[in-house]
């Protein structure tokens, strides 16, 4: 939709059927990204490209799929994004000739309908910049340098930053939601088969890769051990345990989620929990992009 001094894209979920499995019926109503006039708005569906992912004779849930935006402005393919105006992803695609050295910024606004929505938005960013300020001055150790302040005021913001709600129910992501288009047969045959029990509803931080998803699993030097470290039972999520006993054919190092780590064990020495190579991540939580499908 245009407007005089700015367009804007409009997301809706009033009318969407509800998630299943929720505790309750969650939808966040209308959302309007202001953007400056200009740009060409672009739609498609948040769909796996089927042929591409699958392979040859394998079919899409929309013709439309979450690829498009790249095939339109990359491989030139007009008939990849949907002429309707319409879709589950949509974006603003914008055109300009920058010299070297020099730089072009578009403001964009994500709120609920507003009036004026991009008058104010340069006040608002300074005002959020100064509040941001404010907050890692109070938190700051009083002896720290400026670049041991700027190390920590950038670690913690990547924190805040990749903090998303990440909603995996690993039963109907195996069986599908949709009986017109199940998902790909080999799916029931993969590692995270006994995972049905698994059903997150979280909000996690995901060390600044945004985008991706927890594993939720470790690997480890001593499974024999694992039982008896306090401080990795501790940080288990509560929202895996132990897969079922009857998986005789997973590799035992699959049954645990948590973040690497060291303890002491009940007779005095230490442990570490490791990836298999041996190596130390400083407790990072292994990822993968494709564990939630794609």
């Amino acid at each position: 939709m245009n407007q005089p001094g700015w367009q804007e894209l409009i997301a809706d979920d009033s009318a969407r059927d509800p998630l299943v499995n929720l505790m309750s019926d969650y939808r966040l109503g209308a959302r309007h990204l202001y953007a400056p006039p200009g740009g060409v708005a672009l739609f498609t569906d948040n769909e796996t490209n089927g042929e591409r992912i699958y392979g040859p004779g394998s079919t899409s849930v929309s013709p439309y799929t979450k690829d498009a935006f790249h095939r339109l402005i990359v491989n030139r393919e007009q008939a990849a994004v949907n002429p309707a105006g319409t879709g589950t992803k949509a974006c603003l695609h914008y055109r300009a000739s920058i010299p070297g050295r020099a730089s072009t910024s578009w403001h964009m606004r994500l709120v609920r309908a507003v009036e004026h929505p991009l008058r104010d938005v340069e006040q608002i960013v300074r005002q959020r910049r100064a509040e941001a300020d404010e907050f890692y001055a109070a938190i700051h150790p009083p002896g720290a340098s400026a670049d041991e302040k700027l190390v920590q005021r950038q670690a913690l913001a990547g924190m805040l930053w990749s903090k998303q709600f990440y909603f995996f129910d690993v039963s109907v992501w195996f069986d599908g939601d949709n009986p017109d288009a199940p998902p790909p047969a080999f799916r029931r045959n993969i590692r995270n088969r006994s995972w049905r029990h698994l059903n997150s509803m979280r909000i996690l931080s995901i060390r600044s890769l945004v985008g991706l998803v927890p594993l939720f699993a470790v690997e480890v030097l001593d499974p024999g051990k694992i039982e008896h470290l306090e401080v990795f039972l501790g940080r288990r999520l509560g929202a895996s345990a132990d897969r079922p006993a009857d998986d005789a054919t997973a590799p035992p190092t699959w049954n645990y989620s948590t973040r690497l780590g060291s303890g002491v064990l009940s007779d005095g020495s230490t442990a570490s929990i490791r990836p298999r190579d041996g190596s130390s991540h400083g407790g990072r939580t292994r990822l993968s992009p494709r564990c939630a499908g794609s």
